[in-house]
């Protein structure tokens, strides 16, 4: 008669806010086939995104929380579970998976309900979900490849498969002799003991799992350099010539499989052999692996994520600040539509307006909007948007402050709830900037310009997720409190940058939210294209002055990256590649001759009026 297995399963969970309620969600709907669950322990590494209080609110099941003050590694959370979990069997759980069917529980349990009195270890399968971009797309071809190639090298059972696409359960003879180092990979860890043990490994398939990966450049070099620094620190806890025998794949096994990838896929298999490579090289310098390796939060998000949990405890109150100089344009719809925003996670409190010297309609406009929530501020001469912004801070009362130039418009009506959103549930996020949509192009020079937009927010976001100093840009940003009480805006400084700098040396995160989105329109003359693009050139260069180390890392960007994006755009989009460049190129050449930045520029007035009527 088989045996009914008590089962714990033990989820280390970091920052897991957009899917950790999924997760119990499709644990807690498992039919108890040869098992029995007596606990679900999620094991919070310093948590700091509502994880912790989504997990406490969770009624249904037998969950326990285990809360860490502070980030110590995957590793020693797993070595907590090891510790205290009750059962026969431990499930060990990745946060950012989803299980695939009602039945998972039971295959991973299923091997050991039989007569196996040597197995320390069942993994099971992850499937893909269907990717949605082009780069994720290359990398979907390039994991299915080698998720064939692995499961028949040694018939499934090696160290590539011990991690089990994030889902592996380990018997209490295995657990007990189990203790994960600090700085280690611990699926390839785990593999190597249960083979120093003597103890048998099982890998079945029918206990799957969805699972994303990582969607860009940034995140695949992660990945990448975790890999090749975590056999490198392997070498201190076994022997060298094992480790090597165990993964190395014979080179015929694998040309056979990717000749038959390629017959299948030819062209998505070229494309991922040149992302294989062009990762390999931007990772050739070696590095110690850390247990406190960075994270993919391209791969975190499945499905839409459930209402997160306030970690400040209230809803917390809103300021708008509009630096605004001759805005007549637009400033009445950028008013209306704030005033209509659908607010849920906060409130609006006030809008505060700095007119800066306006010679046109702005003030009256601003006057008969009738708002009690509105307030204007009257600058008699033109100061500077820098001036502007500090009298906004100096005025501001609410816990956050988000900051929109006058020339743009929400693209949502609740764009508001979305941009204060990282602020809310993460306290150690300072500053968030804005997606940006250019309104729809009316000429050919416009719409190269707008082309062009898209090609660059696609390099920056390749880079760290998006959280990079490019992203953070005066068109919409939200500012904690802390931070916007702090800053002063310095005079001839570009003021987004500084922004960022800012943000970085208090200790805070920047965070840049794609679901935020204002819509901006593209100058329709090369004459106010090159005095942004003058502007642009000249503001990093002052800043540079100012803040040099911490600029230099803000502003690099790897090669790889440039190349990647700049194939994708040829074959996209080659005519607005080709004038961008040219156009470029021309603003360069202008700027050497012309180096100074000023605070007060001659504003780009075909990109006042975003729409059109």
């Amino acid at each position: 008669m088989k045996r009914k297995f008590a089962l714990s399963v033990g989820i280390p969970a970091y920052n897991e806010a957009e899917n950790i309620t999924h997760l119990l969600d499709s644990l807690l709907r498992q039919k108890q086939d040869g098992f029995r669950l007596v606990e679900i322990i999620v094991v919070s590494d310093g948590s700091t995104d509502g994880t912790n209080e989504l997990v406490k609110q969770y009624k249904k099941g037998p969950i326990k929380l285990i809360e860490g003050r502070s980030r110590l590694g995957q590793q020693v959370r797993q070595n907590q579970l090891l510790e205290t979990f009750k059962g026969d069997v431990l499930a060990v759980i990745e946060a950012d998976i989803l299980l695939a069917d009602e039945n998972v529980l039971a295959e991973l349990v299923r091997p050991f309900c039989e007569n196996n009195p040597n197995l320390g270890m069942v993994v099971g399968q992850g499937l893909p979900i269907e990717p949605q971009g082009f780069y994720e797309r290359i990398l979907f071809n390039g994991l299915e490849f080698k998720r064939a190639l692995f499961a028949d090298w040694k018939k499934g059972i090696n160290v590539y498969t011990a991690g089990g696409h994030s889902m592996k359960a380990m018997s209490r003879q295995f657990t007990q002799k189990l203790r994960w180092p600090k700085h280690v990979p611990e699926d390839a860890y785990t593999y190597f003991k249960l083979k120093e043990l003597g103890l048998g490994m099982i890998r079945n398939p029918k206990a799957r799992a969805y699972m994303r990966n990582v969607t860009t450049f940034g995140d695949r070099k992660k990945q990448v350099k975790k890999f090749i620094s975590g056999k490198a620190a392997l070498e201190a806890h076994f022997p060298k010539g094992w480790l090597q025998s165990e993964y190395m794949i014979s080179p015929t096994f694998v040309l056979r499989h990717l000749i038959g990838n390629f017959r299948k896929n030819p062209v998505w298999t070229t494309l991922f052999l040149g992302e294989l490579v062009t990762n390999r090289i931007a990772v050739l310098r070696r590095s110690a692996f850390s247990a406190l390796h960075e994270i993919y939060s391209s791969s975190k998000k499945l499905v839409e994520c459930q209402p997160k949990v306030e970690v400040t405890g209230h809803k917390p109150s809103i300021s708008v600040g509009i630096p605004a100089y001759n805005e007549e344009e637009n400033i009445g719809r950028l008013l209306e539509s704030l005033l209509k925003q659908k607010i849920t996670k906060g409130f609006l409190k006030e809008i505060i307006v700095v007119s800066d010297g306006s010679t046109d309609k702005t003030d009256s406009i601003i006057k008969a909007a009738g708002s009690k929530k509105i307030s204007l501020i009257v600058h008699q001469k033109r100061m500077g948007q820098a001036v502007a912004q500090n009298d906004i801070a100096k005025h501001a009362t609410g816990d956050v402050l988000v900051l929109l130039n006058g020339d743009v418009l929400p693209h949502a009506n609740d764009f508001l709830d979305r941009i204060i959103e990282p602020i809310i549930y993460d306290k150690s996020v300072g500053l968030v900037g804005a997606d940006t949509i250019s309104s729809e192009p009316k000429t050919l020079f416009e719409r190269v310009i707008a082309g062009s937009h898209e090609i660059k927010k696609r390099l920056y976001k390749e880079i760290d997720g998006g959280n990079n100093i490019y992203l953070c840009h005066g068109r919409g940003r939200a500012l904690r409190r802390d931070l916007y009480k702090k800053i002063v805006w310095a005079k001839g400084f570009p003021e987004d940058a500084y922004s960022y700098i800012f943000c970085r040396m208090h200790g805070y995160k920047f965070v840049f939210c794609e679901d935020a989105n204002v819509i901006f329109r593209s100058p329709t003359n090369i004459n106010d294209h090159i005095k942004q693009s003058l502007r642009f050139m000249a503001g990093r260069q002052k800043i540079e002055t100012e803040y040099k180390e911490l600029t230099k890392k803000s502003y690099q960007i790897p090669l790889g990256v440039y190349f990647k994006v700049g194939v994708i755009s040829a074959i996209s989009s080659p005519v607005v590649l080709i004038g961008y460049v040219l156009i470029n190129l021309y603003a360069r050449i202008l700027f050497l001759r012309k180096r100074n930045y000023s605070s007060i520029w001659d504003i780009s007035k075909s990109s006042k009026k975003v729409v059109y009527g």
